[in-house]
């Protein structure tokens, strides 16, 4: 299913908002010891920011999929961009899915935020190029949407390079 390039357009307010609730967890993590909050207080931010970050994480990897449905805007869609797949592996998926829809014996034993991080790093290549794609193939720098996946890009970049 073609869509038009208006619409590939309008869908980037929702891909962006999705890949920067994915690296929530890395705004948090600047932001915390800056906050005037109780211990309680930040565990309920940090957390949210953990909860956000898992969901975007799994819609991303929707996202990169190869297929195109009728439903679902894919990376698939824009002309000219070869989706690398999903980023997650069958048992990380479900690790995530049951982190984020069950409660868990695993929660009990497995570190804070380990495997969270290692999901999060795993997304970051995939929408570094899609953004790179969007730039250079996609988007002219009259685009308002031009300025903000720039600086998105930017701060992706420098995240890879502090993990």
């Amino acid at each position: 299913m073609n869509k038009s390039r208006s619409d590939l357009h309008d869908a980037l307010v929702h891909v962006r908002y999705t890949i920067d609730q994915s690296i929530s967890t890395l705004y948090w993590s600047v932001l915390e010891s800056k906050l005037p909050l109780d211990p309680v207080q930040k565990a309920i931010f940090g957390n949210a920011c953990i909860e956000s970050m898992l969901v975007s994480l799994r819609i991303l990897n929707e996202f990169f999929k190869p297929e195109k449905t009728k439903e679902r805007i894919t990376a698939s869609h824009y002309p000219g961009y070869h989706t690398p797949g999903p980023f997650l592996s069958q048992p990380d998926l479900q690790r995530l899915n049951d982190h984020l829809a069950h409660l868990t014996w695993q929660r009990l034993t497995e570190p804070e935020t380990q495997w969270q991080h290692r999901l999060l790093l795993s997304a970051l290549k995939p929408c570094r190029d899609f953004l790179q794609y969007l730039l250079k193939r996609f988007l002219s720098p009259d685009d308002p949407e031009y300025a903000p996946i720039s600086q998105e890009l930017y701060a992706m970049q420098k995240s890879e390079r502090a993990a």
